[in-house]
């Protein structure tokens, strides 16, 4: 998911754009309970080391741009 939180002026806009986009186009994938469950223990095993839990998928729109 595109964070909308930057303080790259027009970044803000942008981000919004692509989310509404994707939004509108398609079907929520379903997080149940346990989905968030599995999810706070990733979190947490990336975190006591830590590390930090940036995004790390693939975004075809950031590809070549490396991570941030």
């Amino acid at each position: 998911m595109t964070s909308v939180a930057t303080p790259v002026p027009g970044e803000r806009a942008r981000h919004l754009e692509i989310l509404q986009r994707a939004e509108n186009e398609l079907d929520p994938v379903p997080f149940d309970t346990e989905a968030a469950w599995m999810y706070g223990r990733v979190v947490a095993a990336v975190v006591g080391p830590g590390r930090s839990p940036r995004r790390r998928v693939a975004d075809p729109a950031d590809r070549g741009h490396g991570p941030r």
